[in-house]
C-alpha cells in the first residue's frame, strides 16, 4: 500500500511537472513571437515613410497575436488629421458607411474635430489571399467593443490606436502589454515622420529664399566640404551643382580668390568677414569686382561647424563710380 501511494504521489508530481513545462514552454513560444513581430514591426517602421503601408502591415503584424475585427490609427490635427481604419474583411459600400459614422462618433467622444469624410481612409483586404474565407461581403451589426491605448511620447499625443471587435473582446493582459509596446514604437515614428516633414519643409523654405537671393552663395562645412549653393552660383562660378556638393572646396571651385576667404575667416576670431576682390569670370574670361561676404556657421554648443559665402558682382557699381569721380574731377578741372 506505501508503495502504491508512493507511486501515485511520484506520478502526481510528474503530472504537475509536465503541466509545468507545458505552460513555461507555451510562455517561452509565446514570447519568442512577440520578439519576432516586435523586430519586425521595427524594421517596418525604420523603413517606410508611408502611414498606410505601415498601418496595414502593423494590422498583419497584430493579428499573429490576436483576434480582432479592425484597427483605427487616429492622427491628431498637427499631424495629420487623418484616421486609417484597417481590416483583413471585404467590406460592402454600406459596411464602410457604418464604420465611418461609427469612428466620427468615436473622434467626437475625445472632443477633436473632423472635417468630410475625406480625413477617414479605409483599407481591407489586407491580408491577402491565404485568407479567402475572409474575402466574402461582411457585416457587422455594430462595434461593440474597443480598446484603446494613446499615441504620444513624453507628455506629446499624437493620436490614438484602437483595436474594435464586432464580438467580445478578450484580450489577455499579456496581449495589452503587447499592444503598449507597439503603440510605443508607433508613436516614435509618428514623432520622427513629424520631424522629418518639418525638417523638409524648413528645407523648402531655405532653398526658396537661397533661390531669390541675386549673389552666388556657398556653404561649407566644417572641413571645407560644399553642403550647399544656389542657381546663381553656377552661373557665376561655371560650376554643376552636382559636381562640387559634398567635395572638397579646394578641389572644385577654380578661384584661388574664393578659397583664400575661406582660410582668412577660418583664422579670425571674428564672426564676419568682408573683403572686395577681382576675380576672371570663367563664362566671359572678364575680370569681375566682386564683394565677398562670409560668416561662420555655430551649432548650439558655439563650436564653429561651418561658413556661408555670398558673392556678389559689383563690378557696374565699380565702373558708375568710376564715371562719377572722372565727370566730377574733368568738370572741377573745366570750371
Amino acid at each position: 500500500i506505501k508503495r502504491l501511494q508512493k507511486v501515485e504521489v511520484d506520478y502526481g508530481i510528474s503530472q504537475k511537472y509536465s503541466s509545468l513545462m507545458e505552460n513555461a514552454n507555451k510562455q517561452l513560444d509565446e514570447r519568442v513571437l512577440e520578439l519576432s513581430l516586435l523586430n519586425e514591426i521595427s524594421k517596418k517602421l525604420s523603413s517606410s515613410l508611408d502611414h498606410l503601408n505601415v498601418a496595414s502591415s502593423i494590422f498583419s503584424f497584430l493579428r499573429q497575436k490576436m483576434n480582432f475585427t479592425f484597427l483605427v490609427i487616429d492622427l491628431y490635427s498637427n499631424f495629420g488629421d487623418n484616421i486609417i481604419a484597417v481590416t483583413d474583411h471585404d467590406l460592402s459600400k454600406e459596411m464602410k458607411a457604418k464604420l465611418i459614422n461609427k469612428i466620427k462618433s468615436m473622434r467626437s467622444d475625445n472632443s477633436v474635430g473632423l472635417d468630410g469624410e475625406d480625413n477617414i481612409i479605409i483599407l481591407d483586404k489586407v491580408l491577402g489571399d491565404y485568407e479567402n474565407d475572409l474575402h466574402k461581403p461582411f457585416s457587422c451589426s455594430d462595434v461593440k467593443n474597443k480598446y484603446e491605448v494613446d499615441l504620444k511620447v513624453s507628455d506629446k499625443e499624437y493620436g490614438r490606436m484602437l483595436l474594435l471587435f464586432c464580438g467580445e473582446n478578450n484580450i489577455t493582459n499579456d496581449e495589452e502589454r503587447f499592444i503598449n509596446i507597439v503603440a510605443n514604437q508607433m508613436s516614435f515614428f509618428i514623432e520622427n515622420d513629424a520631424y522629418r516633414q518639418n525638417m523638409t519643409l524648413e528645407k523648402n523654405k531655405l532653398e526658396s529664399v537661397l533661390e531669390s537671393i541675386t549673389g552666388a552663395v556657398l556653404v561649407v562645412d566644417e572641413s571645407k566640404k560644399l553642403i550647399l549653393v544656389n542657381p546663381i552660383t553656377e552661373m557665376f562660378l561655371g560650376v554643376k551643382k552636382e559636381n562640387i556638393l559634398g567635395k572638397d572646396l579646394d578641389d572644385v571651385i577654380p578661384h584661388k580668390e574664393i578659397k583664400a576667404l575661406f582660410d582668412v575667416v577660418h583664422r579670425q576670431q571674428s564672426r564676419i568677414f568682408t573683403k572686395e576682390i577681382k576675380i576672371i569670370s570663367i563664362r566671359d574670361n572678364i575680370t569681375r569686382n566682386v564683394k565677398a561676404n562670409l560668416a561662420k556657421v555655430y551649432d548650439y554648443l558655439g563650436k564653429v561647424i561651418g561658413t556661408v559665402l555670398v558673392l556678389n558682382d559689383i563690378t557696374k557699381e565699380k565702373e558708375v563710380d568710376r564715371m562719377k569721380t572722372e565727370f566730377i574731377s574733368l568738370n572741377s578741372h573745366e570750371l
